[in-house]
């Protein structure tokens, strides 16, 4: 009877905890595309969305405290140092900054209003990039980043280092900012001042990127995809599917991760980037960010779907 009990209490325990390895709905209280994420755990996190609109909850979800003080300019990315301390960056050159939890924010936007500003990366209360594309009548894929070391009261431009940036990433442990354009990785060692340009997939477009450790995965449209063991210095491709199209991804740990995009298309990988399965999604989006703490990963995008899955160690 007692290694019945015991084989039944093992059985319950496993059945429990099969749905925290599924992906679930969190309550977001609009249908306005959420475009960036980040959370400080479970119960408390940030996003931003594409109507311009900065939302904060407190208990995983539960309810939602919209902040009135921005544009209304469409958001693309926010970086907080801290549940205090963070900015947000979009469409028509626009940045902001907040010491106060995104109660109120300080504009910092730059000069240019055709500027659109994909993502920003702060390494410090001082220095950081902020990165994205500034299209023109001749190329529609210029692109355009940002320095600054003053906490953003002033930024200078940096020197063209290919085109279409989207994503900037900033490697803590190893204190290295990645910038990757068409074809190329760019690496600074030093906060963003001087930078090494490596090729990867030449001429690929490769839209989302994300380096854990040594590991290193990037995905873009028409089924482009690769990893790389050696921190980004060289890429091997693993195609996929023409129809497949990824827009965002994010390393767990050196194994595991994930690539988002269109129609809810995500694929997840176990060794690194060489091989992917699909996983199954309860909504139907296009996922536009992705973000990772401790054992729970998070996805949001179109039609105010923020979605999670609870992680095995």
């Amino acid at each position: 009877m007692t290694q019945f009990r015991l084989i039944l209490a093992f059985l319950i325990a496993a059945g429990a905890s099969v749905p925290a390895q599924e992906w679930q709905s969190i309550n977001f209280p609009s249908s306005e595309p959420v475009t960036g994420i980040i959370m400080f755990s479970p119960d408390s996190g940030y996003v931003v969305t594409g109507d311009g609109n900065f939302i904060r909850t407190y208990d995983s979800g539960k309810t939602w405290t919209r902040s009135n003080a921005l544009s209304g300019v469409r958001l693309e990315s926010l970086c907080f140092l801290d549940k205090q301390t963070g900015w947000v960056c979009g469409h028509k050159g626009r940045i902001f900054f907040s010491a106060d939890k995104g109660h109120t924010w300080a504009d910092q936007s730059w000069k240019d209003t055709m500027a659109i500003f994909l993502e920003i990366q702060m390494i410090n209360k001082d220095t950081g990039v902020v990165v994205g594309m500034r299209p023109d009548s001749i190329n529609t894929l210029a692109s355009i980043a940002l320095r600054t070391t003053d906490g953003g009261q002033t930024w200078n431009q940096l020197e063209p280092m290919g085109m279409a940036y989207s994503e900037i990433l900033y490697d803590k442990p190893g204190q290295k900012l990645f910038l990757m354009s068409l074809g190329k990785m760019n690496i600074s060692n030093d906060g963003g001042n001087k930078w090494k340009s490596l090729f990867t997939l030449e001429g690929a477009p490769a839209r989302t990127f994300s380096i854990f450790d040594n590991t290193g995965i990037m995905a873009g449209p028409k089924g482009v995809c690769a990893y790389s063991a050696d921190s980004g210095k060289t890429w091997y491709k693993n195609d996929r599917g023409q129809t497949e199209h990824f827009v965002s991804s994010v390393l767990v740990d050196s194994k595991r991760g994930y690539i988002a995009g269109l129609d809810g298309l995500m694929l997840a990988t176990k060794d690194g980037g060489r091989t992917w399965e699909p996983e199954k999604l309860p909504e139907t989006f296009l996922v536009l960010d992705m973000y990772v703490i401790g054992n729970n990963v998070y996805a949001v995008g179109t039609e105010g779907v923020i979605l999670y899955k609870q992680l095995q160690q």
